[in-house]
């Protein structure tokens, strides 16, 4: 966009940023560097702003929804069965929003050293 004169301070990027739509994983084809692009935005003053929703893809050998289960932070159903919905990954599971420990587990998901390839200048929108 500096190329042809195009300001803006902010790359917002919806949930194709996340590989097959896992969220806290970027597609590698897509993003082969996240960490050198968010420096180049840094570098400029520019931010990047990235959806994470907090409806978890229902897939076998995704950790962040293992963990979700493993750990019973997923909203339950009348019968007591975690609740099973469809959003823009497909298949979903939901944090538990009104259980402390769910809460905890999500905000830590969120840190540096958990989701690779973020910096200072990367923002979430949710």
């Amino acid at each position: 966009m500096d190329r042809y004169k195009i300001p803006y301070d902010v790359i917002w990027l919806d949930i194709e940023f996340a590989d097959d739509k896992m969220y806290f994983n970027w597609d590698k084809d897509m993003f082969k560097d996240p960490i050198s692009m968010g420096a180049h935005l840094e570098e400029h003053g520019r931010q990047l702003v990235l959806i994470n929703d907090p409806h978890i893809k229902n897939k076998d050998g995704y950790s962040v929804v293992s963990e979700l289960k493993s750990k019973d932070l997923a909203v339950r159903n009348k019968d007591g069965n975690i609740f099973d919905g469809w959003c823009w990954p497909g298949s979903s599971h939901w944090i538990d929003c009104f259980n402390p420990k769910a809460i905890e587990w999500w905000s830590g998901l969120f840190n540096y050293n958990a989701f690779k390839g973020t910096l200072k200048n990367t923002f979430i929108w949710n």
